[in-house]
């Protein structure tokens, strides 16, 4: 299921969250950008996030010679991925051969966003291949490609894992916020309604403010909600 979440774009990242809700907010909470997209998963620069982009690129690269990757090609793969994750402009590495340079500018004119998907150009495999059957290795450059989409699917799902991690943590951004905007209405009830003399109500003010806004998310939620709904059906002057 999470690959099909990935690659049709459908995770509930904070540029989606926040067309459900205005009350969400779109900010990373890794890294605290205004507008998280699926993208950002992959490119977020959060030390975190950097720190598993990185060993990730080290062991691939290693997977990429025990496959027999032509070097020009593991280079050019190395090189575009890093630079995907840190959203620059990709230069190609210098190579002899024509196919090869022809597969770099296929994927220059293709696009480079495409790569966080696993949608690379044809000339990757292409090219691959006729490297293996130049050394006499009997599998295919498709083969080799899919496999390094399986490997891409599991460093998105590793980033999107550690987002997840992040944001349940007391000090990320989205965290913050959520907590900033529901003090900044607490702050507003009490001033507007500390000082009822409506029974039912009062019960809801005994805490101290300080004290109240150090209470967890759900809690606050739940205090909110319910002064709301006695002072709807119960509308006091103020």
């Amino acid at each position: 299921l999470r690959v099909p979440k990935w690659i049709g774009r459908r995770l509930p990242v904070g540029a989606r969250t926040v067309t459900w809700n205005v009350n969400n907010t779109a900010q990373c909470p890794r890294c605290g950008v205004e507008n998280e997209t699926h993208s950002h998963i992959i490119t977020c620069q959060h030390p975190g996030a950097i720190a598993i982009h990185s060993a990730w690129l080290d062991k691939l690269e290693l997977w990429l010679a025990r496959e027999y990757t032509h070097p020009d090609l593991r280079f050019g793969i190395i090189s575009l991925l890093r630079a995907c994750s840190r959203s620059l402009p990709w230069t190609p590495p210098r190579s002899s051969d024509p196919d090869i340079r022809g597969t770099f500018r296929q994927q220059q004119r293709l696009g480079l966003d495409t790569i966080l998907y696993g949608w690379w150009a044809t000339g990757w495999a292409e090219t691959q291949h006729a490297y293996l059957v130049s050394i006499s290795r009997r599998t295919t450059g498709q083969r080799w490609l899919s496999r390094l989409i399986k490997k891409q699917w599991e460093i998105s799902w590793d980033m999107w894992r550690h987002r997840l991690e992040v944001a349940a943590t007391p000090d990320s951004f989205s965290l913050a916020t959520a907590h900033e905007q529901l003090n900044t209405e607490i702050r507003s009830l009490f001033q507007r309604l500390a000082t009822t003399s409506y029974a039912p109500l009062q019960r809801w003010f005994r805490q101290p403010l300080p004290l109240l806004l150090q209470q967890p998310l759900a809690f606050k939620q739940d205090w909110i909600s319910m002064v709301r709904s006695f002072h709807e059906d119960n509308p006091l002057p103020g």
